[in-house]
């Protein structure tokens, strides 16, 4: 199973390289801790578990900090577009 998420991983990150919003990346951070689970237990319900927690963790705290810092990639495309009109 630990090729399985690796392979999950690889793929999900090479698809987020491949976008301007951050899609895929949650998934792909719940992957790399399905990975890790799977290097220590053989239980799947237990990678699938952790896979599904990580997911969701990384989806909270990233919308937490956007909140916080209010950065998004929506006003970052903005001031560039803003730039290269001046």
């Amino acid at each position: 199973m630990t090729l399985i998420w690796f392979i999950v991983f690889t793929v999900l990150c090479i698809f987020e390289l491949g976008t301007v919003k951050l899609v895929t990346i949650w998934f792909a951070l719940g992957s790399l801790g399905a990975l890790l689970t799977s290097i220590k237990s053989e239980s799947i319900w237990l990678q699938i578990l952790v896979f599904i927690l990580v997911s969701v963790l990384a989806y909270i705290v990233a919308n937490l900090l956007e909140r916080i810092f209010g950065t998004t990639t929506k006003k970052i495309v903005r001031k560039k577009k803003e730039q290269k009109k001046d």
